[in-house]
């Protein structure tokens, strides 16, 4: 019988603890779903969340309770066209918003872009844990499928019309303005990774000099003051730039992981020594080409003394290497593709592998001993120009190349100068060896480029 007490005793107690266990789990659980059920701003509401905004629309969302922590994060949703496809949707799940403005009242950000036309939830995001406050429609911001023409006015630009960037048709040569830049703003060495649809250079604002992407698909700026630039070029699918560390030295960095993408941390950047006699501000006149063959950027130095000459950096050694100056107006460094094995092939780099054909570099000379412009690609073996490929009776100010992997379409865009006032845009077509004007004259821009 004292067997069975103690034993019933024990099981007493043990019951008596699970019930109390229970009970203390229940009030838990209880308090943690009246927690999660508590809204972080109360009295949500959406301007014109009826309506589709188009990409960089500014959404204003209002509330009561916001903090200066909150994030707000997007995730947008679309319908697959493919009808192959296992996949209903596309999506991107936790998008950061781009906030132009907040209160304690009021979020305003600007509705996303370089997507198809999505549905979007916007979540408030604090301290870990998320709230829906609604959901909108956007319209389709995705880059397009063809090559399209900017021109860049700017303080190199001899017009009185404000600074910004206007976008060319490139059948009818009409303009229309893209961005109006505000006073004290000044953009130029334009660079794009083809399928971006944003245009990299250097900003200058009130006397401060930025690295910056110009976002096309929600029209507002992205950029960074960390770095002293000197001039930009693209890889095709990076854009690098070549900044300044001192009077003598420069180093040079991928920038797309800054503004598209996190990126692992990467090793040092190289460091070049400049020869005597060139500053770094010598070679911001003009973007650079990659040359990823021989993984080295064809550069082009103003000797401020009426001759340029071709400069070198080897990323593989840290090498600088300046060729002899060319007494020239101008020396623009440009690329273009060729055929494998044909003209140039000495200099190429190849855009991809097993195809028929290589990517060259070289320099449009304008001026040369009162000449006009002419076209010689760069010898990387010898350190040498070769002979002219193509000329023109103008002096070049731009040069952009429109390659998307077609030969026979490939076009090389110039800006020229003219004797009447204004800039024309022409085309050269090397595999038909053809010169073609857009119609529209007197084009007032500095630089053009030609991005998607």
């Amino acid at each position: 019988m004292r067997y069975y007490s103690l034993y019933y005793c024990k099981m007493r107690y043990f019951y008596f603890f699970l019930m109390i266990m229970c009970a203390l789990f229940v009030f838990i659980g209880c308090d943690d779903e009246n927690e999660k059920e508590l809204p972080f701003v109360t009295n949500v509401s959406i301007a014109d969340a009826d309506k589709i905004f188009r990409p960089g629309d500014a959404v204003v969302v209002k509330a009561e309770g916001f903090l200066e922590s909150d994030d707000i994060r997007l995730n947008i949703k679309w319908i697959l066209s493919e009808e192959s496809s296992f996949l209903k949707e596309g999506y991107a799940i936790g998008e950061c918003a781009v906030v132009i403005e907040r209160s304690s009242t009021s979020i305003r950000f600007l509705a996303p872009g370089h997507y198809p036309a999505s549905r979007v939830e916007i979540l408030l995001h604090r301290q870990g844990k998320t709230m829906l406050l609604g959901e909108i429609s956007v319209a389709d911001g995705q880059s397009p499928e063809e090559l399209q023409l900017y021109g860049i006015i700017n303080s190199r630009s001899n017009t009185s019309k404000p600074y910004g960037i206007d976008h060319i048709d490139l059948k009818t040569g009409a303009v229309t303005e893209i961005k109006h830049f505000t006073e004290g703003e000044d953009f130029s060495l334009i660079t794009n990774i083809p399928g971006s649809w944003k245009l990299c250079g250097l900003l200058k604002r009130d006397s401060k000099s930025f690295t910056a992407f110009y976002d096309l698909s929600m029209n507002y700026w992205q950029y960074e003051e960390s770095l002293r630039p000197v001039t930009f070029c693209t890889t095709g699918n990076e854009v690098l730039v070549a900044y300044q560390i001192d009077d003598e030295t420069l180093s040079v960095r991928n920038i797309s992981g800054t503004f598209f993408s996190r990126t692992l941390p990467s090793p040092p950047p190289p460091l070049f020594k400049l020869p005597e006699g060139i500053k770094p501000e010598a070679l911001s006149l003009y973007p650079g080409i990659f040359l990823r063959k021989e993984n080295a950027i064809l550069l082009s130095a103003d000797n401020r003394d009426g001759t340029f000459s071709p400069l070198i950096l080897s990323l593989s050694t840290q090498c600088v290497s300046v060729c002899p100056s060319v007494k020239a107006k101008a020396l623009i460094p440009f690329g273009m593709a060729v055929q494998k094995g044909g003209k140039g092939s000495i200099s190429q780099s190849a855009i991809r592998k097993n195809d028929d054909f290589e990517y060259v570099a070289g320099y449009v000379v304008s001026g040369e001993n009162g000449e006009g412009t002419k076209l010689c690609l760069w010898n990387m073996h010898t350190m040498k120009m070769e002979a002219p490929f193509a000329v023109f009776p103008n002096l070049a100010r731009s040069v952009s190349t429109s390659f998307m992997g077609d030969l026979k379409t490939q076009k090389i865009y110039f800006l020229f100068d003219t004797n009447r006032g204004g800039r024309l845009i022409y085309t050269y077509a090397p595999d038909t060896k053809e010169w073609n004007a857009l119609s529209n004259i007197g084009f007032p821009y500095s630089e053009i480029v030609l991005a998607r």
